[in-house]
């Protein structure tokens, strides 16, 4: 088994990552409520409602991800629609000024995507949000030349691309075969979409069966997977939540039956984000791992067949949740593409998921791949996490939790 740790990597001439999906640009209004009132006590009609400034930052999963991994150390080239205007030039200037070329973006007609972000203090986040050029994303929008030096095609959030998912998802699955023939390994992260939405409609688990045998590398969260790939059980854990989020009600059973389901269907590795219940590994055998091209891992033998529960860590501040996931995906590849093991790869993502907790923003918390992992190895506590399911076992040396399909 590699038991490398992050420090005794080393990140020189890392392969390039060529993130493709939804931009957005993140509105963020000051609200001033006055002492005595509530927010919802100044939505009236005719009210005219004093505002502070107004913040703006990167937002979808391409920036998100892709500002991420450039900060860790990990050569980034960007694709995804903006409009020719003038909130697709501020997403310009942010870009730039993280130092990511913006070559290979889509520069169409029409407005940029955007989401007010409302943050009152009484109650939780209101977003309004205009998809614009998102929803015609397509595999036009991928420069192929890119993806044959790249390591890695990452691609953020499809359910939100109808010209992705439509007719059954072939044009997804024809994007990520094409990217497998031209030497990258691929990999996507999903998202929860609108319960009455045109994406909700489809046969969402047909598409997976179409898709997983491309996907090397699948990386989203458990409620969104849940809602997709098992809708019926979504349905009764919602109704067991109640007013909870979905995952109170989530059982470890659950997730690891999603997992080993989610392998079935084709995908090489899964990693299933569970907010601060850490996140779960599980791994293919090792002839699947082999072919996932350019950045397919050194030691074959060391990702096949795991089964893993990172717990994750207690966050140091909270601000919010907007991005955390991304992040977490960010650290994933990153010490992925580093040559780090299963074990570190998922500590590295639920560690710079819980960093991505500490600003407002989806991006400003991540600063460079060694603060974090010295928070790590600096004795970070953990959260506490019990796996009340048959055949998994609790790890000392690691720290994470071993499910009975691991071959480790």
């Amino acid at each position: 088994m590699n038991h490398t740790t992050p420090h005794e990597t080393t990140a020189p001439d890392l392969p390039p990552v060529a993130v493709a999906g939804s931009i957005v640009l993140d509105l963020f209004p000051t609200l001033l409520i006055p002492g005595g009132h509530t927010f919802r006590d100044m939505l009236v009609g005719g009210a005219v409602l004093e505002l502070g400034p107004l913040a703006s930052h990167s937002g979808g999963s391409a920036p998100n991800t892709g500002i991420s991994l450039h900060r860790l150390g990990v050569p980034v080239r960007l694709m995804g629609r903006i409009g020719d205007d003038l909130l697709g030039r501020e997403m310009i200037r942010i870009f730039e000024a993280e130092g990511i070329r913006c070559d290979w973006l889509s520069i169409t007609e029409g407005d940029t995507s955007y989401t007010i972000v409302l943050a009152p203090p009484e109650t939780d986040r209101i977003f309004l949000h205009y998809p614009g050029p998102n929803a015609a994303f397509s595999a036009s929008d991928i420069d192929w030349d890119v993806v044959a030096r790249a390591g890695i095609l990452h691609l953020g959030y499809p359910p939100l691309m109808p010209r992705l998912y439509e007719d059954g998802g072939g044009p997804l699955a024809d994007l990520l075969r094409r990217a497998a023939d031209l030497g990258a390994t691929t990999s996507l992260d999903m998202c929860m979409v609108p319960h009455e939405s045109a994406s909700a409609r489809e046969d969402w688990s047909a598409i997976l069966k179409r898709i997983l045998p491309h996907t090397d590398i699948l990386l989203p969260g458990v409620d969104e997977m849940l809602f997709l790939a098992q809708p019926d059980l979504f349905r009764e854990l919602s109704e067991r939540a109640g007013a909870e989020p979905i995952l109170t009600a989530v059982e470890p059973e659950h997730i690891a039956a999603l997992g080993d389901r989610l392998i079935g269907m084709g995908a090489g590795i899964v990693g299933l984000k569970a907010s601060d219940r850490g996140m779960v590994l599980r791994t293919a055998g090792a002839d699947r791992l082999r072919a996932f091209g350019r950045a397919a891992p050194s030691d074959v033998a060391a990702w096949a067949d795991r089964e893993l529960w990172e717990p994750g860590f207690e966050p140091r501040r909270f601000e919010t949740a907007t991005g955390a996931g991304d992040a977490a995906v960010a650290g994933f590849l990153t010490a992925f593409l580093r040559g780090c093991g299963p074990e570190e790869s998922l500590r590295a993502a639920c560690a710079f998921g819980a960093k991505n907790l500490e600003a407002a923003d989806a991006t400003s918390s991540i600063r460079s791949w060694d603060e974090v992992i010295d928070l790590v190895e600096g004795g970070w506590a953990r959260n506490h996490v019990t796996v009340d399911a048959p055949g998994w076992h609790f790890s000392a040396d690691s720290g994470q939790w071993i499910g009975p399909n691991d071959a480790g």
